[in-house]
């Protein structure tokens, strides 16, 4: 291999390490979690190379392991979730996990049964991350 084809190998990394977040993922993600403020419900990404800050919190009965991370694009609010690629290696929550365009991986929290949060929700109750726990909760709000 010639100096050249390895400097064209440097130019292409080189440029997608240059791209923002932004450029790399569709609007709906940053809509969903960032201009809300509101916990993501559903798909999300969820790829351990768009977090930082990773800190294991608990492992769920199921065998889903929980972590606190904030994403690399943002330092506003650090969250509890799952990182896809432990999914991945489980065959009972890999259909959770979708390959996003962008080569980075999004988990539908909902076929968990769960809901991203942030670590101040979890601070205050555990079950705040189970759909069905945030679903009772806001009834007996109601009531």
């Amino acid at each position: 291999m010639s100096n050249h084809d390895n400097d064209k190998k440097f130019e292409k990394v080189s440029f997608v390490n240059a791209l923002s977040f932004q450029e790399l993922a569709p609007p709906i993600a940053i809509r969903n979690d960032f201009i809300s403020n509101k916990p993501i419900d559903a798909a999300c990404f969820s790829d351990r190379r768009l977090k930082k800050d990773i800190a294991y919190l608990a492992t769920l009965e199921n065998g889903i392991r929980l972590y606190s991370f904030r994403y690399t694009w943002s330092n506003d609010f650090t969250y509890v979730g799952v990182m896809a690629q432990d999914l991945l290696l489980s065959p009972f929550h890999r259909d959770a996990v979708t390959l996003e365009q962008n080569s980075f991986y999004s988990v539908d929290y909902h076929i968990l049964g769960l809901r991203m949060i942030t670590l101040s929700e979890w601070q205050h109750s555990h079950d705040n991350i189970l759909i069905q726990s945030a679903e009772r909760a806001g009834e007996i709000e109601a009531a």
